[in-house]
């Protein structure tokens, strides 16, 4: 184009490629995607006119709509002007020199060429610039992970953190991998001595059960993170004095890949521990992906019906941790599916036995995303 059109395109060919370009940003965002790399060198014509839009390498999905899209929207009305001028604005400049000159030009529509361009002026549209910047692309938020802090305190200075790798395959066949939990999974436990990892510490929405109170805790996948400390402070409490049965659901895709804490999970389950059947609690896995059928945390429960309800007759509280999306709605509606059953009364009744529980702090859930 610079050597063949210098002084660019006439508007009917601009208006024809930028025609395909949108039908191309049309179908991404439509897709849930945004190019974010619009521009004159991404754009294509083979010999029988047929146009099209390359280079997804700095494309990403977008988790919601309006600001995200228009980076697109921006990129378009560029490339028009470098498509009319055979370059693009302010290309001769030093990028920072051509960012100063974009500013002065909406400063300029802002409050017109014969006002005087103050510092003040020049700092309020950067700083709008600043923050439509920030919502269309998010700066990473604080990962939050439950800590059995109490437990800590009591045996060991430090404490488990138990992140879930983000991982997934966008539509064009690339890996991608989560910004946090793809760092720590890449760290080297024997050669890592010197890294800092910030930690923010917060009081949880999960308050330790005192050694008298029975237990149901549900926790799939991640969920298990803070009833690991429950489990271990439980344990050490039977050594001095009697303690309540803990009844435990836990969850995971196959038992020989994601089988978080196996080892302390069997050891507390068994000879007489805290989560032992011999002691009143018990301990049941459910593999969703080593059949064909899958089964979550809600099937177990339901085996174990009896059981879950002579706990709650027994006064137990219950705590349920974990993914946020479906999971505590399907062990809610098990829970009142159980009460229904092997107590007899409706449907309403078993809701109205549950809302009694969260009224009397017998019913904590912890979620996350």
């Amino acid at each position: 184009m610079k050597s063949a059109y210098p002084e660019g395109f006439e508007e009917p060919v601009i208006a024809t490629l930028l025609h395909e370009v949108l039908k191309a940003i049309v179908y991404l965002h439509g897709h849930g995607h945004i190019h974010r790399d619009v521009k004159a060198g991404n754009i294509l014509m083979d010999t029988n006119g047929a146009v099209k839009l390359e280079d997804f390498g700095v494309s990403a999905c977008m988790f919601d709509t309006g600001d995200r899209q228009r980076a697109d929207i921006w990129s378009l009305g560029i490339t028009a002007l470098e498509l009319a001028h055979g370059h693009a604005p302010f290309s001769k400049y030093p990028p920072m020199k051509a960012k100063e000159a974009n500013l002065l030009i909406q400063l300029k529509a802002l409050y017109g060429d014969k006002e005087q361009l103050s510092q003040q002026n020049m700092l309020s549209v950067a700083t709008s610039q600043s923050r439509q910047a920030k919502s269309a692309f998010p700066c990473p938020q604080r990962k939050v992970f439950p800590v059995p802090v109490k437990v800590l305190n009591m045996r060991r200075k430090g404490f488990n953190i138990l992140p879930d790798l983000i991982s997934w395959t966008t539509p064009f066949k690339r890996k991608r991998t989560g910004l946090c939990s793809a760092w720590l999974a890449g760290l080297d436990p024997e050669n890592s001595s010197g890294v800092n990892i910030p930690a923010w510490f917060h009081k949880g929405s999960l308050p330790p059960p005192p050694p008298s109170l029975p237990l149901i805790l549900i926790g799939p996948g991640t969920g298990c993170a803070p009833f690991r400390g429950f489990v271990e402070e439980r344990a050490l409490q039977s050594k001095s004095g009697p303690t309540a049965p803990i009844l435990f659901f836990f969850g995971c895709r196959n038992k020989d890949n994601d089988f978080l804490y196996k080892d302390f999970w069997l050891s507390h389950s068994q000879n007489g521990g805290v989560l032992s059947e011999d002691r009143g609690g018990g301990f049941y896995v459910a593999f969703s992906r080593d059949q064909p059928n899958k089964v979550y945390v809600q099937h177990k429960m339901r085996e174990q019906s009896n059981r879950v309800w002579n706990l709650l007759c027994e006064g137990a509280a219950i705590y349920v941790a974990g993914s946020s999306t479906k999971m505590p709605a399907d062990v809610m509606s098990a829970f009142e599916e159980i009460i229904s059953n092997e107590s007899g009364v409706s449907s309403e009744a078993a809701v109205g036995w549950i809302r009694e529980l969260e009224k009397a702090g017998k019913y904590y859930v912890e979620a996350w995303s």
